[in-house]
């Protein structure tokens, strides 16, 4: 929908629009709603279409940390997060190929940073749904990723993950059968394995765990101990 001249708002007045006809609604995915005068008009066509909105995130925010520093993602505003090494303590930068590799990647965190991280991420669907809030968009649930995906390790989960996934649904204005979600999620059911202690993913874990205990005592039911 992007033509030469456009800002992402036009694009996104025409993508609407031509859903519209065709009687179509549009899905929009990682989206980081902002205030500001580039996104604005962007904005405007989203709360005029009667946009409706749900936060998916991801409650263990040392999770998420390990991930990303493990996938290479650029430092926030220069705060560091750390550097993956391999079993041996090198460093190295598969980053996405570390999924197709035999090398072992751990994530090496950065202790001084560690509970500024893990506080921000924690804050992430308040400060969202604030944000949403403040533009004008309809209130935003919020949904948790280990939830909707909970079947994936344990058949007992299954009933948690259908009801979470109806909760997405029901956000974003879809009245959906729970039996036809328990029908698309049962062929996964117990396809994944268990994540891994945070002792085998996390290079310094000592000092990490250690860390939490002396400086946030709060954010110690992240760790993953079994």
């Amino acid at each position: 929908w992007y033509s030469e001249g456009d800002d992402i708002g036009d694009a996104m007045e025409k993508g609407v629009k031509e859903a519209q006809k065709k009687g179509q609604a549009l899905l929009f995915n990682n989206f980081h709603v902002k205030d500001n005068e580039q996104y604005s008009k962007m904005n405007e066509v989203m709360i005029q279409a009667k946009t409706k909105s749900v936060i998916v995130h991801r409650s263990n925010s040392l999770d998420t940390l390990v991930c990303d520093v493990r996938d290479c993602f650029a430092d926030p505003a220069g705060v560091e997060r750390g550097y993956t090494v391999d079993a041996q303590g090198r460093k190295i930068d598969l980053c996405f190929d570390r999924r197709t590799s035999p090398i072992e990647t751990l994530a090496h965190l950065e202790p001084k940073n560690l509970v500024h991280h893990l506080a921000e991420a924690a804050s992430f669907p308040d400060e969202q749904a604030s944000m949403l809030k403040k533009l004008g968009y309809a209130p935003a649930k919020t949904v948790l990723v280990e939830n909707l995906f909970a079947f994936e390790y344990s058949r007992s989960n299954l009933e948690k993950s259908v009801a979470e996934w109806e909760l997405l649904y029901e956000s974003l204005g879809v009245k959906a059968d729970p039996q036809i979600i328990r029908d698309y999620l049962t062929p996964d059911v117990e396809s994944r394995d268990r994540p891994k202690k945070h002792s085998e993913v996390i290079d310094n874990y000592k000092v990490i765990h250690h860390t939490l205990v002396d400086q946030a005592k709060e954010l110690c039911w992240m760790i993953r101990r079994e």
